[in-house]
């Protein structure tokens, strides 16, 4: 999957919407859609910390998105979760079938995701059949 990524990268237009690099406003409209009050990942960032970052953070996290999206390398750490169970309401403790597992994913990956999906919303979405259109 790497590898084609990499070659779709190389054969896009150097220019297109999809590939260029992200800007700090796009950098603060997912940082805007990210929840607050949630669990960090492995990565040990809380949301908070990212919605409160400054300029200069804001300007950072918009180079390292572009440097992913340019090379196609995603951190090694975005492809691990922490996994939790939680109890379901009112099953009892000692069955273990009483719980459902919870993946927590790195809040930084939740972010580049966000930027990914900004981007290519509009288009998606003039491809679905009216009947999948919200």
């Amino acid at each position: 999957v790497k590898k084609l990524l990499k070659l779709s990268l190389q054969k896009a237009a150097p220019h297109t919407t999809f590939s260029t690099a992200f800007t700090t406003e796009e950098v603060n409209k997912a940082l805007t859609a990210t929840k607050s009050g949630k669990a960090s990942g492995v990565d040990g960032i809380y949301p908070e910390f990212l919605k409160n970052l400054g300029p200069k953070g804001q300007i950072w996290l918009a180079k390292f998105a572009s440097n992913i999206l340019d090379t196609g390398t995603i951190p090694e750490v975005w492809r691990h979760s922490k996994v939790i169970a939680i109890l379901k309401p009112g099953k009892p403790s000692n069955n273990p079938k009483s719980y459902r597992p919870i993946a927590l994913l790195s809040t930084t990956y939740k972010v580049f995701e966000w930027l990914i999906l900004n981007r290519i919303k509009t288009a998606l979405e003039a491809t679905l059949p009216i009947e999948q259109q919200r």
